[in-house]
């Protein structure tokens, strides 16, 4: 339970952050809005379907125990921070000093191409 808190505090997190680096930089657009929140949506889904797929192990007679649901949540957790990251240094420049030097340079034009496939 406390891993799907987690990743719900990391999704609001990126949607706050998200909001805040489109407000700011006057890039706010409901395309942009209905696009992230569709990736939020199947990551939320992703982790019932491991949650769900755990849990049928206890009832399929294997010897493996796989913690699934655990993996997934840190996966989308780590993605959701990086993404908080990637948000706060576009808002504040001055933190690419320190956050900034870790995250991909280029990633606001691979955003671009990717934008453009779905226009």
């Amino acid at each position: 339970m406390i891993f799907a808190i987690i990743v719900g505090c990391a999704i609001l997190a990126d949607i706050i952050t998200g909001f805040v680096k489109a407000w700011a930089t006057k890039t706010l657009d409901s395309k942009v809005l209905r696009k992230g929140l569709l990736h939020k949506f199947s990551e939320i889904f992703l982790c019932g379907i491991s949650y769900g797929a755990e849990y049928a192990t206890h009832y399929i007679p294997i010897d493996v125990s796989i913690p699934l649901f655990n993996a997934t949540c840190a996966y989308i957790v780590l993605m959701e921070i990086i993404s908080v990251f990637e948000n706060l240094t576009t808002i504040n420049p001055d933190l690419s000093k320190f956050i900034g030097k870790y995250l991909d340079s280029n990633k606001s034009r691979k955003e671009e191409k990717e934008n453009e496939k779905f226009d």
